[in-house]
């Protein structure tokens, strides 16, 4: 079957994006591979290899193609998608969203050291609903919250929101990005504490330290200020 798609220069790359996700978010794989197929064939896009080789592992696991050990091990979102852990996801944020990295080097945002990150995703894991999406193509499903004092940039100032990626029509997280704030609409950012008071669940537990002694205990281990 050919699939029939208008497009014209600099907007074809845009066009099979959206092409691409909207048949992943549907489960019409078959559609899906095409615009793949065509999106490949393209001399330049904005998708990394990484990227376009995710999306390929996507279609294959919802076409029921079993993925290969180099797939799997090539990153670890395709690792999270063959084989979906929590622990796999905690340890990933505490590897990647620490206010400093494991070669010392400063994220632009960071969760605070003693954070509970398993609590925290268990509270999002039960609040998460279709309704919630951020409507915006993606390799993932997206939700925005806010969540008072969830962490600090590294200049110390608070993040007061979330950015949680969740692979396609699913409740497995793969990352939660603490922000100062979010440039995307108002309108699609959910309370995450009022969600979970309408939900009638136990209140979040998740553990940071008071807004200003945060900051200044942050400051000070950093030398800033």
């Amino acid at each position: 079957m050919i699939y029939q798609y208008n497009t014209k220069g600099h907007h074809t790359d845009k066009i099979l994006n959206e092409l691409m996700y909207l048949y992943i978010k549907t489960e019409e794989y078959d559609k899906a591979k095409f615009f793949l197929s065509e999106y490949l064939k393209l001399p330049f896009s904005q998708a990394t290899d990484e990227q376009k080789n995710y999306v390929e592992c996507c279609i294959k696991k919802g076409s029921g193609i079993r993925l290969s050990e180099s797939d799997i091990d090539s990153s670890y979102y395709i690792n999270q998608l063959d084989n979906f852990e929590k622990e796999k996801t905690i340890v990933f944020l505490k590897n990647n969203f620490s206010l400093q990295n494991k070669n010392g080097n400063f994220n632009q945002t960071g969760f605070y050291e003693d954070a509970d990150l398993s609590n925290l995703f268990d509270s999002i894991t039960n609040i998460l609903e279709p309704e919630y999406l951020y409507p915006k193509i993606s390799y993932f499903d997206q939700y925005l919250f806010k969540i008072k004092n969830v962490g600090l940039e590294f200049t110390g100032k608070e993040c007061n929101y979330i950015k949680v990626l969740v692979q396609k029509n699913t409740k497995n997280i793969v990352s939660i990005i603490p922000a100062v704030c979010i440039s995307e609409k108002e309108q699609y950012c959910y309370d995450l504490d009022q969600l979970i008071l309408k939900k009638d669940l136990n209140k979040i537990n998740y553990k940071t330290p008071k807004t200003k002694s945060g900051i200044e205990r942050f400051n000070k281990k950093y030398n800033i200020g």
